[in-house]
C-alpha cells in the first residue's frame, strides 16, 4: 500500500494550523483539552481473523481474548453484543467528536451504525470467508450531544443470499430516543482472509495461502 506524499501546500497549511492550535491553548488554557492515543497495531487481528469464525472472532474482542482495533482508542466505540446475525456496538458522546455547533458530527453516527451493520453481518461467516461492505444508507433523526453517554447501534441481518447480506440498525441515545436509522449491504468473499486489514503486509506466502 502505497501513501502520497505531502505536498509543500499542505505541509505549510498543516504547520500554519498546528501554530494556531497551539497559540490558542497558551492564550485560554482553561477551555483547552490535551489528549494522548495508546493503541496496538492491528495485524495480530488480520492473523487471528483467518483462523476463527466471524462470530468467534467478535466474540473474542468483547471478552479481551483479543485486543480492540485502533479506532477504540481514537474514539472510545466498542462492540458489546452479538449474536448470530446481530451486533451492538457502543459510542461514548465525547466531546472530542463534536463540532463547533456543540453537537456530535454525523460522521461519528453513520460509523457507528456502519461498524454495527458490518458486525452484524460478519458474525454470520465462517473462518477464511471475509466481507466487504458494498453500501450504508443513514438518515438521522435527531441531533446528538456531546454528554458523555453513550449512543447504541443495534444491527441486524434481515436477508442474506449466498453472495450478499442486507443488515438495518437502529441508532438510539442514552435516554432510548433513536437518533439515525441505517441500512446496508455487504458482500461475502469465500476463500479470502476473515479480516482483510493488512493483507498486502501478510507477506506473499501468506496471500496465497489466504487466495489472495
Amino acid at each position: 500500500m502505497s501513501v502520497a506524499p505531502t505536498s509543500p501546500k499542505q505541509g505549510v497549511a498543516r504547520e500554519k494550523a498546528t501554530d494556531a492550535a497551539l497559540a490558542f491553548a497558551e492564550r485560554s488554557p482553561e477551555i483547552t483539552s490535551t489528549r494522548t492515543i495508546t493503541w496496538q497495531d492491528p495485524m495480530p487481528l488480520a492473523r487471528a481473523a483467518r483462523e476463527m469464525s466471524g462470530l468467534e472472532f467478535l466474540r473474542a474482542q468483547i471478552t479481551g481474548e483479543l485486543t480492540p482495533p485502533p479506532i477504540h482508542h481514537l474514539t472510545g466505540i466498542r462492540l458489546v453484543d452479538v449474536d448470530q446475525g446481530r451486533a451492538t456496538h457502543v459510542l461514548p458522546c465525547s466531546p472530542w467528536l463534536s463540532t463547533g455547533f456543540r453537537t456530535v458530527q454525523g460522521g461519528f453516527t453513520a460509523m457507528l451504525a456502519e461498524l454495527s451493520l458490518a458486525g452484524a453481518a460478519f458474525s454470520t461467516v465462517e473462518p477464511g470467508v471475509a466481507i466487504a461492505p458494498l453500501d450504508l444508507k443513514i438518515n438521522f433523526l435527531r441531533p446528538v450531544l456531546p454528554d458523555m453517554r453513550d449512543l447504541t447501534a443495534e444491527a441486524e441481518v434481515i436477508h442474506r443470499g449466498r453472495s450478499i447480506a442486507i443488515t438495518s440498525c437502529r441508532v438510539t441515545n442514552a435516554d432510548g430516543k433513536p437518533v439515525a436509522l441505517a441500512t446496508g449491504s455487504s458482500m461475502y468473499l469465500p476463500g479470502r482472509p476473515a479480516s482483510l486489514i493488512g493483507v498486502e503486509q501478510l507477506g506473499s506466502s501468506d496471500a496465497e495461502e489466504a487466495g489472495a
